[in-house]
């Protein structure tokens, strides 16, 4: 049988992109070389990846990837193994020295329309998205690994290591690091010109107090929102510590905690000898830390990696494509990964569909496929290696997580708004947002902040080099803020003794909404604010209501 699509990898990405082709009647093969359940990171969501999540589902009749959007609809439809999260809260600390209660900052994350994200138990998630794509008519073979790909003028043929073989009109290569087709084309570029340079040591662990039980209280803090209820962020001069918790609601019943730390692996090499004792010896660093892990016991063995940064001189080539973590990757700080993978999801759907249809598989035609990934790498990796510069003075980290926040904030907008747009007229071209503005995976298209973010870069690289100090470095990055006619005032960036960035409560969100629809710039409400108020404040918009209606799939419509 010639499949229309097969796709190696049955991770979050292969299987949203087999449960979307399946959905659309095409034939589906999905081949993993592992087997569900497993272990798997990118656990923490962000508005960007959420809204993404919702898009995707609406454009392509695939509810069950909404589903995994908000921490309601997960413990309605798939699993209550997963944590909420409110926030991305970043507590600075010094070695050898008690933690700052005023060295903190936070993004509080509002939970309006939809419900609130969440922190994802990857094994239970991954297993869901596989058996939707199965619901829908995907075949699946699970414990066979691919050994050679053949691709030709007519289709692509995958060979088995049992000799099997199968064939596609496409191939969509979701295996990680390791890609068959990384590797059978020798895509990853010698010597790797990444900016960020960063390893890793990770486990899940049960035991790990909450913080805010240890540490210092909200008010002292000055942050709106409860740090175990959110993505804790330990930072440092050369990396941070990550503290995932899926046991931090009401309604909880995982006991577990995603633990990990990243370093600069120049600065802090790999040693030899158990990665655990590594992980003992940072927490003993930081006092303010310490108590956190007292009680707490690993779960599964620790993992502990080279250097984290990889990439694919090309994406995508004739009849075939590189998803998600094939393609490449950089750093879990921020937790952009999850966002540019439903982006890549988004935009192979919308490209290999039409490609079906008019058989058309050339390289060129999926050139924007290669434009989305390569252009969201490149932003992440330079956002991250600047925060990793700027953990060098909290003066510095407290001005530079302004700019990451802003360009998050402003891209999460315009998908909302895309979906908003949807609501309201019924048309459909507004699911395809990743055509119509520039995809940076940051600052929703607008040229100003894309300007502010590379200028601003530029001040912290000059503290890296020791051109100008870090203080010279934040208070040139407030000017920029200053300038800025696109960041609504509310959001007060320019006051350093603010130290989260936006007002995430009814009366906030309506302050905001006020200023987008009256006092915002023209280019602003054009582009994140043309949408009627009545649109806004319907209930209809919810997408509890509209976008996670109960849908059988058309093999078992009657």
């Amino acid at each position: 049988m010639l499949y229309d699509i097969i796709i190696l990898g049955t991770g979050i990405a292969g299987t949203m992109l087999g449960a979307i082709f399946a959905r659309q009647g095409r034939k589906v093969l999905l081949i993993e070389k592992e087997v569900h359940p497993r272990f798997a990171l990118g656990e923490s969501m962000i508005l960007e990846s959420s809204e993404m999540m919702r898009l995707t589902a609406e454009r392509f009749d695939v509810p069950e990837i909404g589903y995994i959007s908000t921490i309601q609809t997960t413990q309605r439809e798939i699993t209550s193994n997963c944590g909420v999260k409110k926030n991305f809260s970043f507590v600075y600390h010094r070695p050898g020295q008690a933690q700052k209660a005023e060295e903190c900052t936070q993004i509080p994350i509002p939970s309006m329309p939809y419900g609130h994200e969440l922190h994802m138990f990857r094994q239970d998630i991954d297993a869901y998205m596989m058996a939707a794509a199965v619901r829908y008519g995907a075949d699946v073979r699970q414990r066979t690994e691919v050994c050679k790909v053949d691709c030709r003028e007519d289709c692509v043929e995958v060979e088995t290591t049992k000799g099997e073989k199968f064939s596609a009109k496409f191939l969509a290569d979701a295996g990680g690091y390791r890609s068959l087709l990384a590797t059978k084309f020798d895509l990853r570029p010698k010597p790797l010109m990444a900016r960020t340079h960063s390893r890793a040591l990770f486990t899940h662990m049960v035991g790990v107090r909450p913080y805010h039980t240890i540490g210092h209280s909200l008010r002292s803090q000055g942050l709106p929102s409860p740090l175990h209820e959110g993505t804790l962020h330990h930072i440092f001069d050369g990396g941070w510590f990550w503290v995932i918790p899926f046991n931090n609601h009401p309604n909880a019943t995982n006991p577990l905690c995603s633990v990990g730390v990243n370093l600069d692996s120049r600065r802090h090499p790999r040693p030899p000898g158990d990665p655990y004792d590594e992980f003992k010896d940072f927490i003993h660093r930081y006092p303010s830390i310490t108590p956190q892990f007292e009680t707490a016991r690993p779960v599964r063995d620790w993992v502990s990696t080279e250097r984290l940064q990889y990439a694919a001189t090309q994406v995508v080539g004739d009849r075939w494509c590189l998803m998600g973590h094939a393609a490449g990757a950089v750093d879990a700080l921020f937790s952009r990964g999850m966002f540019h993978t439903t982006g890549t999801v988004h935009a192979v759907a919308d490209q290999v569909l039409e490609a079906l249809k008019d058989d058309n598989f050339s390289r060129a035609r999926f050139q924007h496929i290669e434009d989305v990934v390569q252009t969201g790498l490149a932003y992440n990796d330079r956002t991250v290696a600047c925060s990793y510069a700027a953990f060098r003075s909290f003066d510095l980290w407290n001005a530079w997580y302004r700019v990451y926040g802003i360009g998050a904030f402003l891209e999460s907008l315009r998908l909302t708004r895309a979906h908003l747009k949807y609501a309201e007229t019924g048309d459909r071209e507004y699911l395809r947002v990743l055509h119509h503005t520039p995809f940076r995976t940051l600052g929703g298209g607008i040229e100003g902040w894309n300007v502010l973010f590379h200028e601003a870069c530029e001040l912290v690289e000059s503290s890296e080099a020791d051109r100008i100090s870090p203080q010279e470095a934040a208070r040139g990055i407030y000017a920029l803020f200053e300038k800025a006619d696109f960041i609504p005032p509310m959001m007060e960036l320019t006051s350093p003794r603010r130290r989260f960035l936006s007002d995430t409560t009814k009366p906030g969100i309506l302050k905001f909404v006020a200023w987008g629809k009256t006092s915002a710039p023209k280019f602003m409400k054009k582009a994140f604010f043309d949408v009627s108020v009545a649109t806004l404040l319907s209930e209809h918009v919810k997408w509890g209501e509209r976008s996670l209606r109960r849908k059988p799939p058309r093999a078992y419509a009657g």
